[in-house]
């Protein structure tokens, strides 16, 4: 496995091992959101490793980000090298893709979107 997945109480960390984001990576980045989302677990990328990604990388970050949201779970990514943020930002998705400059961040948005998905869950 290209990754290095960490287990938090209601989330998943899941940490690409590798410099470029390729085509395996997708495939099993694929397998390990539906992992988590089936699972009910929200999910924190940390692309601390990722130099490059691509057009289909970032198309695939936008439709994993919708599906995670439409099952109710937050999906964050962090620790984006320049050269990505730049890919993202050419797609417009920079204001759509939840990204946090830290891990400690990135936990701080699953948190907050918890709570606000349990209080607006009892109106």
């Amino acid at each position: 496995m290209k990754y290095k997945i960490n287990t938090r109480e209601n989330f998943d960390i899941i940490t690409p091992l590798y410099a470029q984001f390729d085509s395996k990576l997708s495939d099993q980045l694929n397998d390990l959101v539906d992992d988590s989302s089936e699972n009910g677990r929200s999910l924190l990328i940390d692309f601390a490793q990722i130099q490059d990604m691509s057009k289909d990388n970032i198309k695939l970050l936008e439709s994993l980000h919708h599906e995670m949201y439409n099952r109710q779970l937050s999906f964050v990514l962090c620790h984006l090298h320049t050269p990505c943020k730049r890919m993202i930002a050419e797609y417009e998705l920079e204001h759509t893709l939840n990204m946090a400059p830290t891990l400690v961040e990135a936990v701080d948005i699953i948190s907050m979107e918890g709570l606000e998905r349990d209080l607006l869950g009892d109106v």
